[in-house]
């Protein structure tokens, strides 16, 4: 680790919120910014955020709930079983795969997997409008004739 000069030791910036000495200026204006938005105390801060957040999760969870369908089961099963096949064909004396791969392989098909749902969405939505504009488009050709 760097020796720092005395003088760098001894030119630290506190924190007027919470009294935490930081290095730099840049330092300070980051973690007063990040940690105190608006002022507040580093508790009030915590608690803003924990709130907002769990908001925020609150209503992913229940929007999330509410379209879960047996689909949804089926292709978390598919996942779990692809993983066995994964760690199966992958398994060597070089290469073992344990319990921290498997959660990473989760969140990462968690993702793909709602990533997938949403482009389906938005195709549907998609393909149902043109499907509105064709319909319009033969009922125009119908009344012409």
């Amino acid at each position: 680790m760097p020796k720092l000069s005395q003088q760098t030791l001894e030119k630290r910036f506190q924190c007027p919120h919470c009294s935490v000495t930081l290095r730099t200026r840049q330092g300070l204006s980051g973690h007063i910014q990040f940690i105190h938005p608006k002022g507040t105390t580093n508790t009030e801060s915590k608690s803003l955020i924990d709130s907002r957040t769990q908001e925020v999760l609150l209503q992913r969870l229940a929007s999330e709930s509410r379209g879960i369908t047996e689909a949804n089961f089926r292709e978390m099963a598919e996942i779990r079983a692809d993983w066995h096949f994964i760690k199966a064909s992958m398994a060597s004396e070089n290469i073992k795969l344990n319990d921290t791969d498997y959660k990473t392989y989760l969140f990462v098909a968690a993702a793909l997997m709602y990533g997938n749902e949403r482009l389906m969405n938005k195709l549907k939505k998609e393909l149902s409008s043109a499907f509105e504009q064709l319909m319009e488009i033969v009922s125009k050709m119908g009344s012409k004739s």
